[in-house]
């Protein structure tokens, strides 16, 4: 076995000093002290944090946007996400119009198996409804999917309400979850339109055609159709927030929830910028490529706290790995999880 020494650990019960004991890839014991047998590998991590691995369960590798694919092959995204601590990637496989969500699966498997650096599962985001579709979807579970996605934006996409509505009640009897991308894709549009017409072209005209109101709409429709569904508390709710803007979202999500009379499940991504970064950043922008994703900032946490105050939160952000006294070529090794389907 593989001993780590010395090092503070990162438990659900809080930081303690002690040593760590790896198996292959398997954590095999916690303890304040083990003491290695013949043959045991041990590695002193004094002044380290150690963590087990991470779980990323949003990415897109390897993926087309509409626009271009996303920038990292299950290769490179797998082995970036493993140099900083991330052991598992829950990925985003799509059945775009015209694609049955079995075929969609079997070229993410095509893509991902024997590429990847990390422990990988999928999702299933699908861009249409129609009979084949909801049938495929215990076709779907019976192979191990259990969440799906759906789209309010991206015309390449987007379902309409109705259709969003039978996802929702086709996946009730199955015990799926829907992840919905929350935007008034209509709006967004004629935004992008007006912001473009301006004359601003770059990456900094993305959060500018995206304004709270477009998002704060799309939740509470979702909200309205999972209670017209049943079951309001299976949704893992929307993908951005913005915590301090003028357009409440938090009131919008107390206030639905409120007025449902049921608990809702919100689970928060990642905003590409905020309001206060579009002018510190647009010199930097200027110069990208392309931006289609960024960082969430640990000053807005007590804000995402107070957004899902008096429903069910499981509020979530990418992290990087955390280290003391200048370790920097040490990483977090193990994972509490290996996923699978």
């Amino acid at each position: 076995m593989r001993i780590l020494a010395n090092g503070t650990l990162v438990t659900p019960e809080g930081l303690r000093h002690g040593d760590v004991a790896l198996d292959g890839d398997k954590i095999a014991r916690i303890a304040a002290h083990i003491e290695p047998a013949d043959g045991d590998e041990v590695e002193d991590v004094r002044g380290c944090w150690v963590f087990p691995g991470f779980i990323d369960g949003h990415t897109h590798m390897q993926c087309w946007t509409g626009m271009d694919w996303t920038a990292d092959s299950f290769e490179t995204g797998t082995r970036a996400a493993a140099c900083g601590g991330t052991t598992t990637i829950v990925d985003y496989a799509t059945a775009d119009r015209g694609v049955t969500m079995p075929d969609a699966l079997d070229e993410w498997h095509r893509r991902a198996d024997g590429t990847c650096t990390a422990n990988y599962a999928f999702h299933m985001a699908l861009a249409e409804w129609n009979e084949r579709n909801r049938q495929d979807l215990a076709v779907m579970r019976e192979r191990g999917v259990c969440s799906f996605k759906t789209y309010f934006a991206y015309d390449h996409l987007r379902l309409d309400d109705a259709e969003t509505l039978a996802v929702m009640e086709s996946l009730e009897p199955l015990g799926g979850t829907l992840c919905v991308h929350c935007e008034n894709g209509t709006l967004v549009n004629e935004l992008q339109r007006r912001v473009y017409d301006e004359g601003i072209h770059g990456p900094e005209g993305h959060p500018l055609s995206r304004p709270a109101e477009c998002e704060a709409e799309a939740i509470i429709r979702l909200l309205y159709l999972a209670h017209l569904a049943g079951d309001a508390r299976s949704l893992v709710g929307r993908r951005v927030i913005a915590a301090d803007i003028a357009v409440g979202i938090d009131d919008c999500l107390t206030l639905a929830a409120e007025d449902i009379g049921d608990e809702v499940l919100a689970r928060v991504a990642q905003r590409i910028f905020l309001p206060g970064d579009i002018e510190r950043t647009r010199d930097l922008v200027r110069t990208a490529l392309h931006v289609l994703g960024g960082g969430f900032h640990a000053r807005h946490l007590h804000g995402l706290h107070a957004v899902i105050q008096g429903a069910q939160g499981d509020v979530t952000n990418r992290v990087g790995v955390a280290r003391d006294g200048g370790h920097h070529d040490r990483g977090v090794v193990g994972d509490l999880r290996v996923l699978s389907g």
